[in-house]
C-alpha cells in the first residue's frame, strides 16, 4: 500500500490522472444535490429514509442518494447499463447487423457504442418521464402534474444522464479507472459512514446497552467478513497445467491456464439490478398508490424485496455470470489455440476432450461465481429481518454496494500498478 501511494504522491502523470479523477467525482457529487425545479422533495426523502420506496432504492443506491434528492443526476448510469445490456444481448447472433458491427474491428465498436448512446438517451426521457408520473401518484411532489411539466422534469434528467455519461468519459480516458464503474462506487461510499451510523442508532435505541454494544460490533465485524470474502472470490482462480510439446519444464515450472471463479466481477450485478429496474419501474407507476391488482402484483414480482423479486434478482445474477463467463472464455478457441501452439493440458488429450474439460471447469467456476454473488446479494435483505434494521441501512451495508465497491477498488489498485510498472520498465529501457 505504501509503495502505492508513493506512486501517486511522486509520479506526476499518475498524481495528475487520479486528482483529475476525484475533480470529475466531486462534481458528480455536487451534481446529486441540486434538485429538479417544481419538485417538493419532502415526503420522497421521507420515503427512501424510512426504506418504503421498494424496488426505487436499487436506483437510490447506484445513483449515490441523486434518486432520494430527485437530483438532475437522479437517474445515475442506470440507462446506459440498460442500453448497453440491450445491445450486447443483440450482438450476440440475434440481429446480424450488431454482430456484424461486433466483428468489425474498432470502427464496429465505435458505433455500437454510439448507438448505444442514442438508446440510453431514449430510454433516459422513457425513465425520466415514468419515474415522475410514478412518483407524483404516490407522494404527490410534482408542482405541475400535466403532460408539459411531466416533460420538462424528464428532458432534465436526460441531461442529466447525458452529462453524467460524458463525466464517465472523461474519467475513462483522462483519469484513471473504469469512468462509469467509478461514478457508482463514488455514490455507494458517501453512504457508507452513515450507514453505520444509523445502524448502531438504531441498535441502542431498541435494545439494552450492553446488546446493543454488542450487535454494534457483530455488524462491524460482518462487514469486514463481507469485505474479505468478496475480495477472495474477485481474486481467486483456478490453474490447470499446461504442457508445451516443444518446451521441457525446468525445476518444476510450468505454464498454467488461469480460470477465475468469478469471472465476470460485478457486472453480473449491475446487469441484473438494471433489468429489475425497468419492469419494476413501469410497473410501480401503472399501480400508482394501489395495494392490490394484478399491476401492484407485478410490481412486487420485481421488487427485490420481496421473496420472489430476491430468487428472481439471484437468478438474473447466476445467468449473467454464466452468459458473461462464457463469452469471455471461448473453450473452443482456447482448446484450438493449445493444439495450434503443441500444447496440451496435463493429463487430457488434445482436441474433443481438452474442449470439454475446459467447458466443465468453467462451468463450475461459474456456478461457484454465480453462487458468492447471490450470497453477498442476498446478505442486506436478510439482515432486516434477523436485526430490526431498516432496509435503507441494509442496503449500504452490503449486497450489490460491496461488490461494485470491492470490484471497482480491486481494479483501481491494478490499474495503479501496471501504470506504475509500465513507467518502471520505460525509464530502465531508457
Amino acid at each position: 500500500m505504501k509503495k502505492r501511494i508513493n506512486a501517486i504522491v511522486y509520479n506526476p502523470e499518475l498524481r495528475n490522472k487520479v486528482i483529475f479523477t476525484l475533480i470529475i467525482l466531486l462534481i458528480f457529487r455536487i451534481g446529486v444535490h441540486i434538485s429538479i425545479p417544481g419538485v417538493d422533495i419532502t415526503s420522497l426523502k421521507e420515503a427512501m429514509t424510512g426504506g418504503s420506496a421498494g424496488i426505487f432504492q436499487m436506483m437510490n443506491l447506484l445513483g449515490g442518494d441523486a434518486l432520494k434528492n430527485y437530483s438532475i443526476f437522479g437517474l445515475g448510469v442506470g440507462p446506459y447499463i440498460t442500453a448497453s445490456i440491450v445491445i450486447q444481448l443483440m450482438s450476440y447472433d440475434i440481429v446480424p447487423y450488431f454482430t456484424d458491427l461486433k466483428n468489425g474491428g474498432d470502427a464496429g465498436r465505435k458505433k455500437m457504442s454510439q448507438i448505444t448512446r442514442y438508446v440510453a438517451i431514449v430510454l433516459s426521457f422513457a425513465q425520466g418521464y415514468m419515474l415522475s408520473v410514478a412518483f407524483n401518484a404516490q407522494y404527490h411532489l410534482v408542482d405541475d402534474p400535466s403532460f408539459l411539466g411531466f416533460t420538462k422534469i424528464a428532458l432534465i434528467m436526460t441531461a442529466g444522464a447525458i452529462f453524467i455519461l460524458w463525466l464517465a468519459d472523461q474519467i475513462t480516458t483522462k483519469g484513471i479507472g473504469n469512468g462509469t464503474s467509478m461514478i457508482i462506487m463514488a455514490g455507494i461510499v458517501d453512504k457508507v459512514p452513515m450507514t453505520f451510523v444509523n445502524i448502531i442508532k438504531t441498535f441502542f435505541q431498541n435494545h439494552s446497552q450492553v446488546l446493543a454494544i454488542v450487535l454494534s460490533v457483530l455488524i462491524i465485524l460482518l462487514f469486514l467478513a463481507l469485505i474479505i470474502f468478496t475480495v477472495f472470490t474477485q481474486q481467486a482462480m483456478r490453474k490447470i497445467p499446461v504442457q508445451y510439446a516443444n518446451n521441457t519444464v525446468k525445476s518444476g515450472e510450468r505454464t498454467y491456464l488461469p480460470f477465475r471463479i468469478n469471472v465476470a466481477g460485478v457486472i453480473p450485478v449491475i446487469f441484473a439490478s438494471a433489468l429489475l429496474m425497468v419492469p419494476a419501474t413501469i410497473f410501480q407507476m401503472l399501480a400508482g398508490s394501489q395495494t392490490t391488482g394484478i399491476w401492484y402484483t407485478l410490481a412486487n414480482v420485481f421488487n427485490y424485496q420481496t421473496l420472489i423479486g430476491l430468487i428472481l434478482y439471484i437468478l438474473l445474477i447466476f445467468a449473467f455470470t454464466y452468459f458473461y463467463a462464457n463469452q469471455s472464455v471461448d473453450a473452443k478457441k482456447l482448446s484450438e489455440n493449445l493444439g495450434r501452439n503443441g500444447g496440451y493440458i496435463i493429463g487430457i488429450r488434445p482436441g474433443e476432450e481438452t474442449l470439454k474439460f475446459v467447458k466443465k471447469v468453467v462451468n463450475r467456476l461459474n456456478f461457484l461465481g454465480g453462487a458468492s454473488l447471490a450470497v453477498i446479494a442476498a446478505i442486506p435483505l436478510i439482515l432486516p429481518m434477523i436485526l430490526n434494521v431498516s432496509k435503507n441501512n441494509a442496503y449500504g451495508l452490503g449486497g450489490t454496494g460491496l461488490i461494485i465497491i470491492v470490484g471497482v477498488a480491486i481494479d483501481f489498485v491494478q490499474r495503479i500498478d501496471s501504470f506504475s510498472s509500465v513507467k518502471q520498465r520505460g525509464s530502465f529501457i531508457k
